[in-house]
């Protein structure tokens, strides 16, 4: 069995709109069996078929490698709310690349994991950070400018799950065709500071840049009690905006504010999570007998082997490639 593990993303951050993204530590689980065709294990039938994402994602690759489909079983430990402007789409994608590209032997670089799944989402502020994790900022052009960010560990991400799913397309509906000139440098001037302020771990300086009217003023009047969240943001200076195209909500702090967040609205999921650092992660499991114990073989970027060095209690570790900080 194969397991591909990919981080919740949060898009735009306020101003970054389409452009920036940030992973974060809560991720969905994808298991994988090789298989005579796709299979799926319990999951809701009008996703068990052929346009499943990650199938849709898993073909698109065959497709690109030029190679015979390899089909599977799969099956989905989902932690990410879906549609709610985490991302949860574009870890299918990315787990679907990903897996494509492990069956087939044909390794793919993170530049051509981007590019793919961009295709299939449309815009690569989501999938980037889940493929190359921590905040990275995107131009979608002929060939994918992707820059990784790095993020003050101190801060601290806040993120309001409201009941009500928004849809992509839906909250796109409701931003203008056109804007005005001052509203656009308002949105360009904060989004080109915001690398450096969460790198800095500045609070007081992402509590303005987090602004932004571009398309933040439309859609938050299509999210329950909003503005309760706004008025705790600018009565306390904690910078908050809107979580991808929504509903989620998204607080950046030093400090935990959880209790705080939940009482404004005790029937909303509050969760309390930090950058992740890596994007989305391969692993290889089997079980010995009985005894049902895991193990995992690392697989080397370099060239691709499945030959692992021992190391303490036969447990290996190993992802399709490292893009942490040096």
């Amino acid at each position: 069995m194969v397991k591909v593990v990919v981080p919740a993303t949060s898009a735009n951050l306020g101003p970054g709109f389409d452009s920036l993204g940030i992973a974060l530590t809560l991720y969905n689980e994808f298991y994988f069996q090789k298989s005579n065709e796709f299979a799926f294990v319990n999951m809701p039938k009008k996703y068990s078929n052929t346009d499943n994402l990650v199938i849709r994602a898993s073909l698109k690759t065959y497709e690109y490698l030029n190679v015979k489909p390899v089909k599977y079983t799969l099956e989905i430990k989902s932690n990410i709310p879906s549609t709610r402007g985490l991302g949860s789409s574009a870890t299918c994608i990315v787990a679907g690349i990903i897996i494509a590209s492990y069956f087939s032997e044909k390794k793919l670089l993170p530049e051509e994991i981007i590019k793919i799944g961009t295709e299939i989402e449309g815009h690569p502020d989501n999938i980037a950070p889940a493929v190359l994790g921590a905040l990275v900022g995107t131009v979608n052009c002929d060939k994918i400018i992707t820059n990784k960010y790095y993020v003050n560990p101190k801060l601290i991400f806040t993120i309001v799950v409201p009941e009500v799913k928004l849809e992509t397309s839906e909250a796109r509906k409701v931003l203008p065709k056109e804007l005005p000139l001052e509203d656009a440098i308002y949105s360009l001037s904060r989004a080109i500071n915001l690398p450096k302020a969460i790198g800095k771990g500045s609070i007081e300086m992402l509590y303005e840049l987090l602004k932004d009217k571009i398309h933040q003023p439309y859609r938050f009047p299509l999210i329950p009690d909003s503005e309760k969240y706004l008025q705790y943001s600018r009565i306390n200076k904690i910078p908050f905006c809107i979580s991808g195209s929504g509903s989620c909500m998204l607080f950046i702090s030093e400090n935990s504010i959880i209790e705080k967040i939940t009482d404004i609205n005790k029937g909303y999921e509050v969760l309390e999570l930090k950058a992740s650092i890596k994007g989305g992660k391969i692993y290889e499991e089997w079980f010995l007998g009985s005894t049902q114990k895991n193990m995992r073989r690392k697989l080397w970027t370099s060239n691709w082997s499945k030959k692992a060095n021992k190391c303490p209690k036969n447990e290996y570790f190993w992802s399709l490639w490292e893009n942490g900080y040096k």
